[in-house]
């Protein structure tokens, strides 16, 4: 509390010496253009000011004060000053007019202002130039809890588009009579090398709107963190910036809730594409099957375009997590789809998997196991080992793929089991949620498709609030956006369709 009680009377100090310089005086429009005030943010708080967005933060620093360790009281006793003097009002102003013990105490004091020729005596335009990038900074804190972890593997998508945006890809020349084209194998690259510069010819060209995605509304989500006069008067910060910090992890739990979901198939994809090679825009299911039998659903290649260009399997059944097998099991998979921009093959420039939290304490052991022990030759009937067996040791594979970035949640399970088709333990005939895990490259295959970042905004003094609801300022927390596949041939989903435990 000491620490930000001089800064409180730093800032007031070096806020009211601007003032004098620009011969102006407190107004909200004054503290939000000032210097001192933006010297303020960046170096105590680490957050800027964007006019677009409000405060964000300055990516690779951390605040230096927090709300939690402030004290609301004397941050208001000197920020909040008295119009003609410039002064702070002191605590005694505080403890007269911030006690609850007094009803309609902040109404009768603006009465006894007007009486004395004073309507606006008490500016509230410093306290809120502190107390809201303070408060913006705990919601941002439960925002980016560590435990979302869908949310930091994946993408975001910055947009201007609330709703109806058609998001074009890269086209390039397409000719069905250049050499290459199979027309009796859809799997077929389809198309020349269209890099080359024949002689006398011009460069071919690569141009916007012949293939493209189109993608859903986004939606807006937000809570009003609210500051009356009694927590003020009993120094309730805590409470405050426990109210801030939950409003933030809300926003964030809800928004790593619908990804888990979006990523699990359990929320519908929207996913719709239109290539080179399509008539008319493709309606698919993010996840494809590859066959009938394991989906019959109407947005499966296999059953409703079985012809189309490229298809691909990213569906992957029976293939538990259990040892470097499974991630070979997975790179065949990934062998068998193509880019369908140029039929070459994908390339993921990361891997990543998102696993159930039960698999905590096994995926370490996959990734990180110093050796692989295998028994060759003379294997007799029954499986019993037989004379001149060999044992062979050798190197974990897995520690010569590079780094995989793994991640468990709980709340993959959590919806899986909440959506009635799976259960915690296999139980009831229903598969078990443990066994279901994802891998691939997040930030290509799913995005947060965003057209703001949580921003907190805050309300103008309202002294009807004060009268009616004893609120004194006010804060509405907000992020408008939405979970999109942005390209679903980069992520599997394995052990889903049918599942198999070891």
């Amino acid at each position: 509390m000491a620490n930000l009680f001089k800064l409180g009377k730093e800032f007031h100090g070096r806020l009211r010496e601007e003032s004098i310089n620009r011969n102006g005086r407190y107004t909200p429009e004054f503290v939000g253009n000032s210097t001192v005030a933006e010297r303020f943010y960046e170096e105590a708080l680490a957050i800027r000011y964007d006019e677009q967005n409000g405060f964000q933060r300055i990516p690779g620093q951390q605040p230096q004060v927090r709300l939690q360790e402030c004290s609301l009281r004397e941050l208001a006793a000197n920020t909040i000053v008295n119009r003609r003097t410039g002064e702070p009002v002191g605590m005694g102003f505080i403890a007269e007019y911030f006690n609850p013990a007094s009803p309609h105490a902040f109404v009768q004091m603006q009465r006894r202002f007007q009486e004395a020729g004073e309507v606006s005596a008490v500016d509230f335009s410093m306290f809120a130039g502190i107390t809201g990038p303070l408060l913006y900074n705990a919601t941002l804190q439960g925002f980016e809890h560590e435990q979302f972890v869908m949310t930091r593997l994946s993408g975001t998508y910055p947009t201007q588009f609330i709703t109806g945006e058609r998001l074009p890809g890269v086209s390039d020349v397409y000719d069905d009579d250049v050499a290459g084209l199979d027309l009796a194998n859809p799997n077929a690259q389809g198309q020349e090398d269209t890099l080359l510069k024949r002689p006398g010819k011009e460069f071919s060209r690569a141009t916007l709107g012949e293939n493209y995605k189109d993608l859903p509304d986004t939606e807006l989500r937000g809570k009003i963190v609210a500051l009356d006069r009694t927590s003020i008067y009993q120094d309730r910060t805590g409470m405050i910036a426990g109210h801030a910090a939950g409003i933030g992890k809300m926003l964030g739990k809800h928004k790593e809730q619908r990804g888990i979901r979006l990523l699990a198939g359990l929320s519908p994809s929207n996913y719709k594409e239109k290539m080179l090679f399509d008539q008319v825009p493709v309606s698919l299911d993010a996840y494809q099957a590859g066959s009938a039998v394991l989906n019959a659903s109407a947005g499966q290649l296999a059953v409703s375009y079985p012809t189309r260009k490229f298809p691909f399997i990213n569906d992957i059944p029976s293939t538990p997590l259990l040892d470097w097998k499974s991630f070979q099991a997975s790179d065949n998979a990934y062998s068998l789809v193509y880019d369908p921009n140029d039929g070459m093959p994908l390339t993921l420039g990361v891997q990543a998997v998102l696993a159930p939290f039960s698999k905590r304490m096994e995926i370490p052991r996959i990734l990180n196991a110093y050796a692989e022990w295998s028994l060759t030759r003379s294997v007799a009937t029954g499986g019993a080992f037989g004379n001149g067996s060999v044992n062979m040791v050798s190197p974990n594979p897995m520690n010569t793929l590079g780094t995989i970035d793994a991640q468990v949640s709980r709340m993959l399970v959590q919806e899986l089991v909440k959506s009635g088709q799976y259960t915690i333990d296999g139980s009831g005939g229903k598969p078990n949620a443990n066994l279901v895990w994802f891998t691939g490259d997040f930030k290509q295959a799913i995005n947060y498709m965003e057209n703001w970042p949580i921003k907190v905004i805050q309300a103008p003094v309202d002294f009807p609030d004060m009268f009616t609801h004893d609120i004194l300022l006010q804060w509405r927390a907000d992020e408008r956006g939405r979970w999109i596949f942005r390209e679903p041939r980069y992520l599997q989903r394995l052990n889903y369709l049918q599942q198999t435990s070891s």
